[in-house]
């Protein structure tokens, strides 16, 4: 063997150990002459049966990176060696430029597995939860527009009610006339005699009609003070309801930018895979 070949193939065989430690990925190194391997550095997992001594075969990568004088690679499915790897062979010159042999490097790809693993992982969660995330946000929306619509339902109740005591208002000044006139009607009733015993009935009835009157306001009032104490209530609790729903609808959009960015990166994570 030629003593340039012999330096070149021993200057590779010397190197090979230190390129295994700096490269960042688990890998085997072998170099071949024209006619059979003449070196193999097997790597942490990745590693076969040592080729060393055996002749090269006429159709593999060895053979035809020395044939055809290029640079071949080709991914190795995990079920060949039990690990998916890169491999790359590529041919080795002499000083006349004639190839005098072929050098083979192989890397594992379980790194990029994983990290396409981890992505399509990271796409497929993005995705539900994108979609979980626009429905809570409809259901926000939605709770928005019945808040809206309960808070003015509740509004016109406290109009209503602000009427309803304008109405006892006037009943109570009626039974307040009534029961004026009714005792009017009893001092009438006294000076005619035994002529205005009648008259003193229908007076006596007019005032307890007044008496009656004022109690049965009396009671309205209570009632609707009550009503209108539970309705300030109400209103205040529907604003509470209203304050939770707009920063729910906040959150929401806030997680739906932070799934924007998760499906980016998983996106950055695959491309970035493909590129081992």
């Amino acid at each position: 063997m030629d003593s340039n070949m012999t330096d070149l193939f021993e200057s590779i065989k010397n190197a090979a150990p230190v390129m295994q430690k700096v490269f960042p990925f688990d890998c085997m190194m072998g170099m071949a002459d024209r006619e059979r391997f003449i070196f193999y550095l097997p790597g942490e997992k990745l590693r076969h049966e040592s080729p060393v001594g055996k002749a090269i075969i006429k159709g593999d990568g060895m053979w035809e990176t020395m044939h055809y004088r290029q640079t071949f690679s080709a991914i190795i499915p995990k079920d060949v060696w039990g690990v998916t790897f890169k491999s790359i062979q590529t041919p080795l010159y002499g000083l006349d430029g004639e190839v005098i042999g072929a050098f083979g490097f192989g890397y594992s790809l379980e790194n990029q597995e994983i990290l396409q693993d981890a992505a399509s992982t990271i796409a497929a969660s993005s995705q539900q939860l994108t979609a979980s995330s626009l429905h809570l946000a409809e259901n926000a929306k939605l709770l928005q527009h019945k808040m809206d619509a309960l808070r003015q339902s509740g509004d016109g109740m406290v109009g209503s009610l602000k009427k309803s005591d304008q109405v006892l208002v006037f009943i109570k000044e009626i039974a307040t006339q009534s029961n004026l006139l009714g005792f009017n009607a009893l001092l009438e009733a006294a000076r005619a005699g035994q002529y205005g015993r009648g008259f003193s009935v229908v007076a006596d009835e007019m005032r307890k009609l007044s008496v009656n009157s004022f109690s049965a306001v009396k009671e309205a009032q209570e009632i609707l003070e009550g009503i209108q104490m539970g309705m300030v209530g109400h209103d205040g609790e529907i604003r509470k309801v209203d304050e939770i729903s707009m920063v729910q609808q906040s959150a929401t959009q806030d997680i739906t930018n932070a799934i924007v960015s998760l499906s980016k990166l998983a996106e950055d994570i695959k491309i970035l895979a493909d590129k081992v």
